[in-house]
């Protein structure tokens, strides 16, 4: 039987980083912590020169990285203010939020 990837969504991202649908409640903190995870992997990925889903982020000039709570809130701020959400991949979004917040130039 052929294997068949399930991927997060936007929409379940968005959830588990805000503490919403099933993820509200008891759950919420658990939840955050998956979606800090989940951001800061892809976001360590990317500002390590590797593209995700065709996006990159670069660090700042001069600078030696991308500080944790930063991609985590840029990330974030990107949820909040963009309604395709629910139909894309949870990478993607992170992916695309990155880009926007550190684009290589």
């Amino acid at each position: 039987m052929p294997a068949k990837a399930q991927y997060e969504s936007g929409r379940e991202l968005a959830d588990m980083c805000f503490g919403q649908g099933k993820f509200a409640g008891d759950l919420a903190a658990v939840a955050e912590g998956i979606c800090w995870g989940f951001i800061t992997g892809i976001g360590d990925a990317m500002v390590s020169g590797h593209a995700i889903a065709g996006h990159r982020a670069c660090p700042p000039a001069g600078a030696e990285g991308i500080n944790r709570g930063e991609m985590i809130d840029a990330v974030k701020a990107h949820m909040q203010s963009n309604s395709e959400l629910p139909e894309l991949p949870a990478y993607v979004v992170v992916a695309a939020a990155l880009q926007n917040r550190y684009p290589c130039s």
